[in-house]
């Protein structure tokens, strides 16, 4: 039953995240290359939200890795001068750490076994 919970953690900030994502370009300078990419990387988000509030593991799974990079990157763009402000890509960064955690939670206890 606590596993579950991790799954709707994992699920609201994956889904933050993706309102982040489809926010940002808002606050850009311009519609750029680097704002717009923004925009189906939070539809994929959306999925994985979707995914996780259904309790899908393997949803879970693919989440993790992708996030994982998206993690990364954004970390890494919060640095860097683009046209998207830092302060997005700061928020992202902070909202997969987030998801990271509670999906690691999820996938490193045992699958639940089915009675």
């Amino acid at each position: 039953m606590v596993n579950y919970m991790f799954y709707k953690l994992g699920a609201l900030f994956v889904a933050i995240s993706a309102m982040l994502h489809l926010v940002s370009p808002i606050f850009a300078r311009g519609l750029t290359q680097d704002a717009l990419i923004l925009l189906p990387i939070g539809a994929l988000y959306l999925f994985f939200a979707w995914g996780l509030r259904a309790k899908m593991r393997w949803v879970a799974h693919l989440a993790f890795i992708i996030l994982l990079l998206g993690t990364l990157i954004a970390f890494g763009f919060s640095f860097n001068g683009t046209t998207v402000p830092a302060w997005a890509y700061g928020s992202m960064a902070l909202a997969n750490t987030v998801a990271l955690a509670s999906l690691f939670i999820c996938l490193w206890r045992n699958k639940p076994i089915r009675a």
